[in-house]
């Protein structure tokens, strides 16, 4: 299996996985995630964001840091 970078989609509510050759395919509200392996991204999403599955689930405060890290 290549190389994956992981992020979370709070558009979409799951878990993406882009290519390094490919690079971020979706247009939604994401962060990327540290891990070499699905489980050890969604690990990360999990300390960071708890169980925020959407971006109306998440803290105001959170809400702000994603929409400027976006800008």
């Amino acid at each position: 299996m290549p190389d994956m970078n992981y992020a979370w989609c709070f558009d979409h509510g799951v878990l993406h996985r882009f290519s390094p050759a490919e690079g971020p395919w979706c247009t939604g509200t994401w962060v990327q995630l540290p891990g070499v392996s699905e489980d050890l991204a969604l690990e990360a999403k999990e300390r960071q964001y708890g169980e925020a599955r959407f971006f109306d689930q998440l803290t105001l405060e959170q809400q702000v840091m994603l929409v400027e890290a976006r800008s």
